[in-house]
């Protein structure tokens, strides 16, 4: 199961803070031609995976002129 979250890394550190076990930090996990998709595990208190997701704007779709946005 996974949740959808707009800062994957300000979750992480939230996280962090509130003492909550980390599987794995935030990475990237997939690069498509206009986001990158960002992926962390967490467990819950009863041990279960819990993966925090992030679709975020890549910088070279920014970069592009709007015309040329969407077009590969």
């Amino acid at each position: 199961m996974h949740f959808r979250a707009t800062d994957v890394e300000r979750a992480h550190s939230d996280f962090k803070d509130r003492g909550v076990s980390i599987h794995q930090e935030p990475r990237i996990i997939a690069s498509l031609p206009d986001r990158d998709v960002w992926l962390m595990w967490i467990r819950d208190s009863e041990s279960n995976l819990l993966g925090i997701m992030e679709e975020r704007r890549n910088s070279m779709t920014d970069a592009l002129p709007r015309e040329t946005k969407g077009v590969r």
